[in-house]
């Protein structure tokens, strides 16, 4: 009798580590599929962006990276292009 229980404690304990182990597996993969997705979006976002760039041309002063520094920085020659996020020849 003792030692069925024994087994059944034994049985019942191997158990539980198997479900954790499984969920834990289940979450891990869970979060690399999110990732993966984060990473496709971003370099479609990327993309995006990249073709956005080169239907404009770029002012051709060098370090405006804010829209206040390009419209004054280039002497009111660019301006901050919100689509492009960067600082384009007007």
């Amino acid at each position: 009798m003792l030692q069925r229980i024994y087994l059944i404690t034994l049985l019942l304990i191997t158990c539980f580590f198997i479900y954790l182990y499984f969920s834990d597996w289940s979450e891990y993969k869970k979060e690399i599929e999110r990732i993966k997705r984060i990473e496709k979006d971003m370099n479609e976002e990327k993309n995006k962006l990249k073709l956005l760039r080169n239907k404009t041309v770029p002012c051709s002063i060098h370090d405006l990276d804010t829209p206040k520094s390009c419209f004054i920085g280039s002497n009111q020659m660019c301006k901050w292009s919100t689509v492009t996020k960067r600082c384009d020849k007007i």
